[in-house]
This record gives structure tokens, C-alpha cells and sequence, in this order.
């Protein structure tokens, strides 16, 4: 009988009925025979796309791993050899465990996900299929290197199939206003997904992996690689238009985790020519929001606060100093820069109508706090010049000097050129 279905003589429905007493029989048989278990081993007797194979071309379904990763494939044995008895004998006659699955059979059941992944009615058993074969090559990395077909290792097969899974909830350490990336698509390559760990530095323009990945995997994909730079200022971007002070704390490690990646790019240049393109200027993180190189310095002036013209970098951001100091960050500030700030303020500002109460009565604090530090900064050059250590020459304060002057609308602060102002003391304006 074995021989004639070895040569075609019977049909599928009878090899089942032979085979199906073979299995009922199985154990009193090899006990009767020493050679009948390595016989049955090689027959071709169980049916698969119409071809009759081996139960060694057949994986284990007891086995949750493998049921999960093959899942809507026909790798395991079909009916009528589904019953416990029945998996028990094909385990005999060289089933396949976990152990003896090949780098092939990987990159099978990723093509799978990604054929599919158009069926809805699907969807549920795929994502499952997609953790298992994720869990998968994180158990056995080195089927990674191994040859899926056509010379191809697994891992950069894997990392061109739409496969993998995104994370769909954004941590619990992303702040709540910023944007997540959001797309209808079901599976994305590898290759063009991002690591967890850097959900922090892209999450709002890249599918981020849905959890964490191991080192041999990273490789693999080529997560161990720079971010895209493109991608990294687009997030940085979306963070800046997005800032809420109310999670200040979040926006600041998003904003490291962003200068991490910047900075390990070899050529700066093309980061500041980046945010140009995009027209960003003000992104230079200060504590409490961003601001324009010119206005953020290392080491901000000690004798008063002199924000919003000038802000002190936070100390956790030294690290970056580099990436900073390209882009125009200074030590210190120079204090007739700031006086020349406050004029380019009040030169384009748009006095608030008198109804408008709530934003004029704000326009005169502003102007009031303004003018406290022209005066702060002017009293502070002084001291510095009488004790000599100014930073600028009276040559070059002469030049580059503004100082507050008198306006007929007291509501509005004037700045004007040191050579352009004449002194006049009260009793000389009520002379006219």
C-alpha cells in the first residue's frame, strides 16, 4: 500500500482512509516491525495545495509560537490529522517544532501579513501573526543572517515587506498636544519605520514600532542608523507649533531627545539649511518654549532677567553645544543687542484699541517691564565701562547705542540711535 501511494495509485480520500489506520495502529505496529517508523517517515502521505509531503514538511499546532506565526498558512497538518492521537503520531514521524523552523519560513509568513493585510475580516488574526513573528526573531536572532532565498539574509527581507505593526497610542511620556503619526495603513516596512526609543525624536511623522526591539533586530533593520534628518526637523517643527507650557517637562525631553539625533549628524549644515527650507528660526529650546539663536545664550547676564530678549540655556542642553553654538548661540549676550531688540519690538508695534482692556492693559505692563530693562541694561553698561571691563568700545556703543526718548503718546516705548537723541531734563521740557 505504502509503495502504491508512494506512485499514485490511490486518491486522496483513500491514502486518508490507509493513513488514518496506519495512525490508530501506529504504536502496536512499530513494535511489530523495527523498520516501520523510519518507513512511514519518509512517505509523502499528507495532502498540502494538492501535493502529498512528509510530515516532516509540517510544523507542531500544539505549539502557541508557531500556531501564531503561521497562522492563515497551510503549514500545519490539515484534517483529518488535527486530533491530539493524531499530532502525537506525526510528532514520531518527524513533525517540526519551533526549533526547525528556517529563515525561509519566516519570510513566508511576513509576505503572508503583507497579502493580506487588505482583508479586514482578517485583520485581528494578522496583527497576532505580526507579534509572532516579531517575538520570533527576537528569540532567535541569528536566523537574521540567514539566507530567506535568493541569497537574501532574513533581516533585510523582513525589513522590505509591509509586515510590522505600528504603535497606535503614543506613549505615556508624549505630550498630549503634539501630534502622533496617524495612518489607515495596517502594516508598514520595517525600513521605514522608527524604533521606540525614538518615538520621542520622530513619533509625529514616522510609524514608531509597536514595542521595544532588540539590538540584533535594530541591526537588522537598520534602526541603528541616524534618523533621517529630514524627519527629525519635521518633528521638531510639529513640536514647536504644538507647544503647550502645560507639559514643559515632556516638551523638554522631547526637544533632547530631538538635539540627540541632530547632533549626530556629521555635516551640520544640512540641519541649519533643513529648518531654513522650512522657514524655522526660532527653535532653540530655552526652558519654557523656543527662541531665536540671538536670543539664547550660554551663560544669560547676572544682574537681571532679561527675558524675553535674552534667555540662559537650560544646563540640560549643554550637551548639544555644538549643534547650538553653529546655529548662532552665544555665551554671553551683548547688551547693546539687547537695547536694539527692544527697539525692533516697539518700531512694528500696533498700539491696542482703549476697548480692548484686557490686551492693552497687557501692552502696558509689557511696555513697562520693557523699559525697566533698557534702563537696567544702560545702568549695567555704565558700571561695566567705569570699571572697565565692558565688553564693546565707546566707539562701537556709539555706533550701535538705543536708548528709550520721549514720545507725545506715553501708551508706546520709542528707542532711538545714541546719535540721533539730544538730553533734556524735566525742567527744559516744560520750557518746550
Amino acid at each position: 500500500m505504502f509503495w502504491d501511494i508512494e506512485n499514485g495509485f490511490h486518491d486522496s480520500a483513500s491514502v486518508r482512509r490507509i493513513m488514518l489506520y496506519v495512525i490508530r495502529n501506529y504504536h502496536r505496529l512499530v513494535e511489530s516491525d523495527p523498520d516501520f517508523q523510519q518507513t512511514v517517515r519518509s512517505l509523502a502521505f499528507i495532502d498540502r495545495k494538492g501535493t502529498l509531503m512528509p510530515a516532516d514538511r509540517f510544523y507542531d499546532p500544539a505549539d502557541d509560537l508557531l500556531k501564531r506565526m503561521f497562522a492563515l498558512q497551510d503549514n500545519f497538518p490539515p484534517s483529518p490529522y488535527t486530533d491530539a492521537a493524531s499530532v502525537s503520531v506525526l510528532r514520531d514521524l518527524g513533525l517540526r517544532s519551533v526549533g526547525d523552523v528556517d529563515a525561509t519560513d519566516v519570510r513566508e509568513a511576513a509576505l503572508c501579513v503583507s497579502q493580506l493585510s487588505s482583508e479586514k475580516s482578517s485583520v485581528d488574526r494578522l496583527c497576532d501573526k505580526s507579534a509572532a513573528i516579531l517575538d520570533y526573531i527576537q528569540r532567535y536572532p541569528d536566523q537574521l543572517t540567514a539566507d530567506s532565498g535568493d541569497g537574501v539574509p532574513l533581516g533585510q527581507a523582513l525589513a522590505e515587506i509591509p509586515w510590522a505593526r505600528r504603535a497606535t497610542t503614543r506613549p505615556k511620556f508624549y505630550p498630549s498636544t503634539l501630534s502622533w503619526y496617524a495612518d489607515p495603513q495596517s502594516f508598514y516596512r520595517p525600513a521605514e519605520m522608527a524604533p521606540r526609543s525614538l518615538a520621542t525624536a520622530v513619533g509625529s511623522v514616522k510609524p514608531v514600532a509597536m514595542a521595544e526591539i532588540s539590538e540584533p533586530v535594530h541591526k537588522a533593520f537598520g534602526w541603528d542608523q541616524p534618523s533621517p534628518v529630514g524627519a527629525v526637523i519635521d518633528h521638531l517643527v510639529n513640536t514647536i507649533t504644538s507647544y503647550c507650557g502645560r507639559d514643559k517637562a515632556l516638551y523638554a525631553e522631547i526637544v533632547r531627545s530631538v538635539y540627540v539625533e541632530l547632533s549626530r549628524v556629521e555635516d551640520l549644515s544640512v540641519v541649519y539649511e533643513g529648518l531654513r527650507e522650512r522657514g524655522v528660526d526660532s527653535w532653540i529650546w530655552h526652558g519654557d518654549g523656543f527662541a531665536t539663536a540671538d536670543r539664547v545664550v550660554f551663560v544669560p547676564p547676572s544682574f537681571m532677567d532679561l527675558r524675553p530678549f535674552v534667555y540662559g540655556l537650560p544646563g540640560e542642553m549643554l550637551p548639544y553645544s555644538d549643534l547650538l553654538t553653529g546655529a548662532g548661540v552665544t555665551q554671553t549676550a551683548r547688551l547693546a543687542d539687547v537695547l536694539l531688540k527692544v527697539r525692533q519690538k516697539y518700531d512694528n508695534f500696533v498700539v491696542p484699541p482703549a476697548s480692548a482692556k484686557p490686551s492693552s492693559h497687557q501692552a502696558s505692563v509689557e511696555m513697562k517691564r520693557d523699559l525697566n530693562i533698557c534702563i537696567s541694561v544702560l545702568n549695567e553698561l555704565k558700571s561695566q565701562m567705569l570699571a572697565g571691563c565692558c565688553d564693546s568700545d565707546v566707539d562701537s556703543l556709539h555706533s550701535d547705542l538705543c536708548l528709550p526718548v520721549q514720545t507725545e503718546d506715553r501708551t508706546v516705548l520709542k528707542l532711538a540711535p545714541l546719535a540721533e537723541c539730544t538730553y533734556c531734563d524735566e525742567e527744559w521740557l516744560r520750557q518746550g
